[in-house]
């Protein structure tokens, strides 16, 4: 049996499966029950269905931190929230609809976000004035490790390209995509997968001309 999902951006989804058990998680009437942790907590693990430690590896550090910081404040609840509102001092839960991947996002995240795929708004956290400061300094603090990290990456791989060895290394790399699935990469907010559902843009699976093309 299907059912009716209105988006954020104001189209419709028919939901059944797993995009069903989507929409009933997010349903208001249960979400905004009880604290936001366990709420997110239901959200993140599939009502149970996948174990929590598993899932909060989806999350960014910074993210995994906010649910480190909720699981202490069993008062703070979800606000409902729409796109355009601003509610001082809060991170906006948003989840990707094909997936149910969560995203945790502070204001100036909020401001860079496409609400035009077909993502849902769960709503907001809202923290006292000095906790989102704290947040906010966490936030530069991961944005400044995450830069040097892709810097030295970025420096590594090229002496690879060098000396003639990255080639194999991907090569082995779309390898083992191609036999693994489905496959979910997270870079903060961004899905990488070789799952249809999730978009496949890892892996393209096409044969040209005998080559699979990656």
């Amino acid at each position: 049996m299907a059912r009716e999902k209105v988006l954020n951006n104001g189209s419709s989804l028919f939901l059944k499966g797993a995009d069903l058990l989507l929409a009933e998680l997010q349903d208001p009437e249960n979400l905004m029950i009880g604290s936001a942790y366990d709420g997110l907590g239901r959200l993140l693990t599939f009502d149970g269905r996948i174990p929590y430690r598993q899932a909060l590896d989806s999350l960014s550090p910074f993210e995994q931190r906010i649910m480190e910081r909720l699981q202490s404040r069993q008062e703070i609840q979800l606000i409902p929230v729409e796109p355009a509102s601003n509610i001082e001092n809060s991170c906006v839960v948003i989840q990707e609809g094909r997936i149910g991947h969560v995203s945790i996002l502070l204001q100036d995240d909020i401001k860079n976000y496409n609400f035009a795929e077909p993502h849902f708004i769960i709503g907001a956290i809202q923290f006292l004035p000095e906790e989102y400061k704290s947040l906010e300094d966490e936030k530069t603090k991961h944005d400044q490790d995450f830069f040097q990290q892709a810097q030295f990456v970025s420096k590594e791989l090229q002496k690879m390209e060098d000396v003639g060895k990255l080639e194999q290394v991907v090569s082995n790399i779309r390898d083992s995509f191609m036999h693994t699935g489905p496959l979910f990469v997270y870079v903060r907010n961004r899905i990488y997968s070789s799952f249809d559902r999730a978009g496949k843009n890892l892996v393209d699976r096409i044969i040209d001309g005998g080559e699979i093309v990656c």
